[in-house]
């Protein structure tokens, strides 16, 4: 359509050559549009079924200080007429909300109100240069006439505590792709439990570090002072460790059955 062509030629540096065809706007529109339209999915499939708004958590805080900093970027770019940056920045937020934001949350009923944030800002920032699948999903979610008569966004100033809760974050998902990589080297999956991970670094805050002991699946992180960024996962898996694992791979299997050939009940009336 009209906006993966343009979405196609605005990523793309005016001086790079761009071999144009299907396949190149193909993956435009699969690194972008469809991750785009699968978190307006899930927003709109679970909104009306959790619409309540509990505690925000540190994922939320994190995501909105990302949202007003690339608020911040796009509009000083657009100023200096780039909108090569813009676009580059605005893909960089969708991966951050869909990798990290939103599969981290997806059990978590209380992100729905910060999504719906999310979403309605994120299509104002791309009206400019997608007004097609802006307009839809601005107009759905909020029933206002169009997102091109809506007020460009404001970038709320950023607080010290919020910059650092960026810097963190960072931190946080490379410390996971270090440990998810050496489960990968030996051959031991998410899935089973570990005991320990010693991660040289400096120690991060209780929630930050509950986010790597949920992706890593382990019990406890040792932090210890050094130069350099490590992780160091304790493999030897004990009596206990497997059996654990055991009964998660069981409870997998179990699901994904349920899934193919859901059970029928039939209520028999004398």
């Amino acid at each position: 359509g009209a906006d993966v062509m343009r979405w196609t030629f605005v990523t793309h540096q005016p001086y790079d050559n761009l071999l144009m065809g299907y396949k190149t706007t193909d993956e435009t529109r699969r690194r972008f549009h469809i991750i785009l339209w699968n978190v307006y999915n899930f927003y709109i499939t679970y909104a009306n079924l959790h619409p309540s708004q509990g505690p925000e958590s540190v994922l939320d805080h994190w995501i909105i200080a990302r949202l007003n900093k690339t608020i911040s970027q796009i509009t000083t770019s657009l100023d200096a007429y780039d909108p090569f940056t813009s676009s580059h920045a605005l893909e960089n937020l969708l991966s951050d909300i869909s990798l990290w934001y939103v599969r981290r949350s997806r059990n978590r009923p209380d992100c729905l109100p910060t999504l719906h944030t999310l979403l309605v800002t994120f299509v104002q920032l791309l009206a400019p240069f997608n007004p097609f699948i802006s307009e839809s999903i601005y107009r759905n979610l909020t029933g206002q006439e169009s997102v091109h008569l809506s007020d460009w966004p404001k970038a709320k100033k950023l607080s010290k505590e919020d910059l650092q809760l960026i810097e963190d974050m960072k931190l946080v998902r490379k410390i996971v792709e270090l440990g998810l990589s050496q489960r990968k080297t030996a051959g031991v999956k998410v899935r089973q439990p570990l005991r320990l991970a010693t991660v040289t670094s400096l120690s991060l805050s209780d929630d930050l570090t509950q986010l790597i002991k949920d992706e890593l699946n382990i019990k406890n992180i040792k932090w210890e002072k050094g130069d350099e960024l490590s992780v160091v996962l304790g493999l030897n898996l004990d009596s206990e460790l497997i059996a654990e694992g055991q009964m998660r791979e069981i409870a997998r299997q179990v699901k994904g059955k349920c899934v193919k050939s859901p059970v029928r009940f039939r209520i028999y009336e004398n």
